[in-house]
């Protein structure tokens, strides 16, 4: 019978949920996917979203080490975290890919797969054999020094998520051999449970998915020190800011104490040499000033006797930063 509008009981958490789910189901766009019951899934929403701000900070350090590595532009994005068995891991292997097998732990027991398709493996070692990062047919398996130069650019992989990661992580993976047939790596049970991470690594003109798989019992005491700094969180009280203040507690961050900058021509700052005298707009009287981020943030005054010391004396106004940081 259909419901009365005017009489709406609110409806449970229970139905709420289905009701939503429904409804997405009733979109044009809508997917569904089959559920093993018996593998239920094991990143509820706080992990996936902790996991997925790893894998973002991880796709940032990757893209700048790349690009170091590679005197090039390479651009990184984190395309996707995913959980799957073992067995639909292997399935969705490329044709042709490279598959890097790594090892976690002070041991070295914990093993994961790193999976490169042939044509961002090959791009890769054309670009640090000193040509164009474009891709090359290899037409044979991937020589020892082939294998080396891809490590370089994998071990960053592994760096970028293992330092996204900390303090939690403790992973320290590196990377162990090389396969080409996914039925030699032998990682894990095809219905263990493997956490991907997926990249795309390359420029407009080339572009490609990397693949991190890591098995759920070498992320679940990752994921159980997460799950307690989230309970903690949830339980911690008080205002947005203090909260901020919280978070930001353990990041560190540089101050330089010096004079205000002075502005010189290349003619002048060729010409310097030991003794010579440059004159500043800095008053002889005036504060030194603390920066942080080449921001001017407080002033600063030495401590006599104590050379290595300074006291903050102040907090610089914006009329002293258009005076002297113009």
């Amino acid at each position: 019978m259909p419901r009365d509008p005017a009489n709406t009981e609110p409806l449970s958490d229970e139905a709420e949920v289905m009701s939503d789910v429904r409804s997405s189901l009733r979109g044009d766009d809508a997917v569904t996917r089959d559920y093993d019951f018996s593998r239920p899934n094991r990143l509820n929403r706080d992990r996936s979203r902790l996991l997925e701000a790893a894998g973002q900070d991880a796709a940032r350090r990757l893209s700048v080490g790349l690009s170091r590595l590679m005197d090039e532009d390479v651009e990184v994005s984190f395309d996707e975290l995913a959980e799957m068995s073992y067995k639909d891991l292997l399935e969705s292997v490329p044709e042709n890919a490279d598959l890097c097998v790594i090892r976690t732990g002070e041991s070295g027991t914990g093993l994961g797969v790193i999976v490169t398709p042939i044509t961002l493996a090959s791009a890769v070692i054309q670009r640090l054999l000193g040509g164009p990062m474009e891709p090359i047919e290899l037409g044979r398996p991937p020589t020892e020094v082939e294998c080396a130069l891809l490590d370089l650019v994998l071990t960053r992989c592994l760096e970028g998520i293992d330092q996204a990661l900390s303090p939690f992580s403790g992973l320290q993976p590196h990377t162990d051999r090389h396969e080409l047939d996914p039925g030699a790596l032998q990682i894990a049970d095809d219905p263990d449970t493997v956490i991907t991470f997926r990249y795309r690594v390359g420029r407009d003109d080339l572009s490609d998915c990397l693949t991190l798989g890591l098995p759920h019992n070498i992320l679940g005491p990752v994921l159980e020190a997460l799950d307690r700094r989230s309970a903690s969180s949830r339980r911690k009280t008080g205002s947005a800011s203090a909260r901020i203040d919280d978070a930001l507690s353990g990041i560190g961050l540089d101050m330089s104490v010096g004079f205000a900058p002075v502005t010189m021509n290349s003619t002048a700052l060729a010409s310097i040499q030991v003794g010579d005298v440059i004159r500043t707009d800095h008053p002889v009287d005036a504060d030194l000033f603390g920066t942080i981020d080449g921001q001017p943030r407080f002033k600063v005054r030495c401590i006599d006797g104590r050379q290595l010391t300074a006291e903050i004396v102040g907090q610089t106004t914006d009329r002293e930063i258009g005076l002297l940081f113009r």
